[in-house]
């Protein structure tokens, strides 16, 4: 019993296909004797995982060798690993899709500043210099 995962963005068309090109891919491994080595039994779409698409795959191994069902299953894994490259097919792995949102979006018609400058700033100006009353010989004071 094994397991694989393909991503969820696997067209329909192609998801369809999977479980043939699995059980082509161990009925390849039956062996030449009158007795086959390994038989297939079934692969299944089982479940929408976390971050892909499930199968389910179980066959037997008529020998009772470690060696041999390892042998076996690496054959396996590299016969779907080179065609499902071939198909277009992607395993999955965990990912994360990160959403950033923009609460303050700019006004139409204008752009955002790079995120590496600093806004432009009006060039320092020396202040203006008051207005300067006539000096008629007057005080301010009214005559006081």
């Amino acid at each position: 019993v094994f397991g694989i995962g393909v991503v969820y963005e696997t067209p329909p068309e192609k998801l369809r296909r999977v479980t043939g090109i699995i059980k082509a891919a161990i009925e390849r491994q039956r062996g030449d004797g009158p007795t086959p080595l390994v038989r297939f039994d079934r692969a299944h779409f089982k479940k929408f995982g976390d971050y892909s698409l499930n199968f389910e795959v179980v066959y037997y191994v008529s020998s009772r060798e470690m060696l041999a069902f390892l042998d076996i299953q690496q054959a396996i894994n590299l016969e779907l690993f080179e065609t499902f490259a071939e198909e277009g097919l992607e395993f999955a792995y965990p990912t994360a899709v990160e959403i950033q949102r923009n609460d303050n979006p700019e006004p139409a018609g204008r752009t955002a500043r790079p995120p590496d400058r600093e806004p432009e700033r009006e060039p320092d100006r020396a202040p203006s210099p008051a207005p300067q009353r006539a000096n008629s010989g007057e005080s301010d004071d009214g005559g006081k």
